[in-house]
């Protein structure tokens, strides 16, 4: 099996788009500071991110549960997480899951699906969180004009939320409670003054 830093070289040489360095350097801080043990991954495309997520975890006996749409990119990504033993993927839409699927509540979940649709899987998940949990949606900037839904429903149901740039011209957003999200974010912006 690939490691992750040899699956990104192979992504890259063939111009498969992933998250950038900087949003997997974001998404380690926070698995390595939370230490979730159910991570639930949206729009996983072939499955660099949900796979860097389930390495991340692993040794924390923790699971990675993923959905992609496209389901050619499903196939593609079988190949090569067959052998990560605690990732398991969905050749689906999230957002049109049954919930009989869904088999725990989440401690960290990764939206990168349709930016269109973040609203419908924030809706979604949202019954399947504990208070603790963390939510990261990636090219919140880049793709701002197609999420007017999601703030729509982050402002009309009063969910906290921060948005951190984090390159140029893009970043993510932190969703959850402000007693969770503000130390995170806290702590991040120490060490990167280090």
């Amino acid at each position: 099996m690939l490691s992750t830093q040899e699956y990104r070289q192979r992504c890259q040489i063939r111009q498969i788009p992933l998250i950038s360095p900087q949003t997997e350097s974001v998404l380690r801080f926070i698995l390595q500071e939370k230490k979730p043990r159910y991570c639930l991954e949206i729009g996983s495309a072939v499955w660099y991110s949900g796979s860097m997520i389930a390495d991340t975890i692993q040794s924390r006996w923790g699971k990675v549960y993923s959905f992609e749409i496209a389901y050619n990119v499903y196939t593609q990504a079988l190949y090569h997480t067959k052998k990560v033993p605690n990732l398991t993927l969905y050749p689906w839409n999230f957002a049109n899951t049954h919930a009989q699927i869904i088999p725990w509540l989440y401690d960290f979940v990764f939206i990168d699906g349709q930016k269109a649709q973040y609203d419908q899987y924030l809706m979604k998940v949202q019954p399947l969180l504990w208070k603790e949990s963390v939510i990261v949606c990636d090219d919140v900037i880049k793709f701002q004009n197609k999420l007017t839904p999601l703030y729509g429903y982050l402002d009309k149901k009063q969910i906290f939320y921060h948005i951190l740039p984090i390159e140029q011209d893009d970043g993510i957003m932190l969703i959850g409670d402000p007693s969770v999200i503000k130390p995170l974010i806290d702590k991040r912006e120490s060490s990167n003054k280090q």
